[in-house]
């Protein structure tokens, strides 16, 4: 719906200024400028049917139009939201706009947004005129003043902790969200840092935790290290007055979690857990339509997965993912995926029931679990020394619900 301006649709935006203005030429305080000249964004249905444009300024991105022809629609502030993340891609810090203090539909939808009064240009309307003859005095005699507003773009600024397919991951998706960026990565070498950061256009790299934690150009930190260090690593950086967002599991037991949730209430800071399956959208659906399968029995939720490192473990060699002092395993890597879902969705078992095989290393490859409740009870597989294509279940009385993934929830089937 919502496409850039360019040569290709630029004489029907042309067009569009002529029809509901009369021309293209927009007359402000800080200058006049041919609309149908700048930069922006159409909001397109067979015809358009919304328009925003823009310039930017030093540090700001100045919105020059912004219309709509359809309220209450969320035509404009579509719109509004495509700009703010244009000016996030250009590093900005500032949205501003100008409009006159008769308009109090748009004050109330800019203010709505975020957008706060910055400044009062007095008597503008009339200074305007003399430029622009054809303005019209039709307006409430009040109308003197225009009125320039500035929404600020807060950006969240993440360091992020390990430099693996998990971090490439996370940099891909967080580069589509509006108000978040990266600004600087950790690795134990200065090489790997370096190379990493080029990669991914990152400005800053520490080979330096502590550093890390105390500078000012990160507000955040994805933490994606072995499991053993996410407490102490959670921790130091909470202690520096920076949110948390750690890898999946929270920590190696209950102790190193109840640290890191009273480190979090006394500096006042976010911690949460990137157990990605419990907000995924499916997973939403699959809460909603719980009730369609009727009392719920029993529970199969399976996550088998080989791991690439397990042939390097039969090798002989030590990878992390096999190595009990990171506190790795199959319960711990992949197991969780059952277990968040489980407990999100029944609570706490009454009993639990569990076994694991052991390797010589003292990790778990596989195992199982039995979570029994009052009416039903809950079975857990999880393996990394082999794989599986069965789904995971939720059988109730009246119906089946089967999960093809548990650990991404993409589909299900009721």
């Amino acid at each position: 719906m919502i496409h850039a301006i360019t040569t290709s649709n630029r004489t029907e935006v042309r067009a569009f200024f002529m029809n509901q203005w009369g021309a293209s030429q927009m007359v402000v305080s800080s200058g006049t400028y041919d609309c149908a000249s700048l930069d922006g964004f159409v909001w397109m249905n067979g015809s358009i049917h919304g328009l925003v444009t823009y310039v930017i300024r030093h540090d700001a991105l100045k919105i020059i139009s912004l219309d709509s022809l359809q309220e209450n629609k969320g035509i404009g502030s579509s719109l509004l939201e495509e700009v703010e993340r244009e000016a996030k891609r250009h590093r900005l810090k500032r949205l501003t706009l100008i409009t006159t203090n008769d308009n109090v539909h748009a004050l109330a939808f800019y203010q709505k947004r975020g957008f706060r009064l910055e400044r009062i240009v007095t008597d503008a309307v009339n200074v305007v005129r003399l430029e622009k003859p054809s303005i019209h005095f039709t307006m409430r005699s009040s109308c003197q003043n225009s009125y320039k507003e500035t929404r600020r773009l807060q950006m969240i600024r993440f360091g992020i902790i390990g430099t693996n397919f998990i971090t490439d991951t996370f940099l891909k998706t967080i580069q589509q969200i509006t108000g978040t960026e990266v600004t600087a990565v950790y690795s134990r070498t200065a090489e790997r840092a370096a190379t990493y950061a080029a990669q991914f256009d990152i400005p800053h790299t520490f080979t330096s935790l502590e550093a890390m934690a105390a500078s000012d150009v990160i507000d955040a930190v994805y933490i994606a290290s072995p499991n053993s260090l996410h407490a102490e690593q959670s921790i130091l950086f909470m202690r520096h007055n920076k949110h948390v967002l750690c890898e999946k599991p929270f920590a190696s037991n209950v102790r190193e979690v109840d640290a890191m949730l009273e480190t979090a209430r006394a500096h006042d800071v976010i911690l949460l857990e990137a157990l990605r399956n419990l907000f995924m959208p499916n997973f939403d659906v699959l809460r909603q339509e719980l009730h369609r399968v009727g009392p719920v029995r029993r529970v199969i939720l399976n996550k088998s997965q080989y791991s690439s490192r397990y042939d390097l473990y039969k090798r002989g060699d030590n990878p992390n993912t096999f190595n009990p002092a990171f506190s790795n395993g199959s319960l711990m890597d992949l197991g969780v995926y059952c277990l968040g879902p489980a407990l999100k969705l029944f609570g706490r078992p009454n009993t639990v029931l569990a076994n694991a095989v052991k390797l010589e290393s003292g990790v778990d490859g596989s195992g199982s679990a039995i979570l029994s409740y009052d009416a039903m009870d809950i079975v857990m597989l999880h393996s990394k020394i082999h794989g599986s294509n069965s789904p995971s279940e939720i059988i109730g009385e009246t119906g089946r619900i089967l999960i093809d993934d548990i650990a991404t929830f993409d589909r299900l089937t009721f």
